[in-house]
This record gives structure tokens, sequence and C-alpha cells, in this order.
């Protein structure tokens, strides 16, 4: 999945473990993860991805200080306005 820029595996039973196989897939912008049981032993994966875009963590069990070092860690995600947004700009 190198060409992999959007994944949506919300209200899944995805694992900390499982996202794991995220770490070959550095061209993914966006990454909606809510409402699974992902915990704060998924940062390490989740923090390699450099290309990251938007993310949504809401519904997990990522503490919040797990999510404060995600914000800290892609300034660009606080100021994520719009899903529309992210779609335009993965167009160019």
């Amino acid at each position: 999945m190198p060409h992999l820029l959007w994944l949506h595996i919300a209200g899944t039973k995805v694992t900390d473990k499982a996202i794991s196989t995220l770490a070959k897939c550095n061209s993914i912008r966006a990454l909606d993860v809510c409402d699974t049981a992902l915990t704060d032993k998924c940062l390490p994966t989740l923090l390699q991805r450099k290309a990251l875009c938007y993310l949504s963590v809401e519904e997990t069990r990522i503490t919040e200080a797990g999510q404060r070092r995600l914000m800290e860690s892609w300034p660009l995600l606080r100021n994520q306005d719009s899903i529309e947004k992210l779609r335009q700009s993965m167009r160019t």
C-alpha cells in the first residue's frame, strides 16, 4: 500500500498491534481511528507518519497526554479546518 493516502478504520476492532502495519505506509495523509480500542501503545507507529495532515482519535483509549504528544508532533493538525481542505490538498 505504498500510495495509500486516506485510511478510515473508525468503529473497527483494530488493535495497537494491528496498527503497526501502517509502518510501511509512508504516504498516508489522513487517518481516522475514532471509536476504536487504540491506546498510547500505538503512538510510536502514529508518530512515524510524517505526512499526516488529518488525524481523528476521538473515542479511543489514547490518553489526553498521548493526544497532546500527537498534536505537538504535527502542529498543522491543530489548524485543520475541514476534511474538504484535506481533499483539495490531496488533489494537487
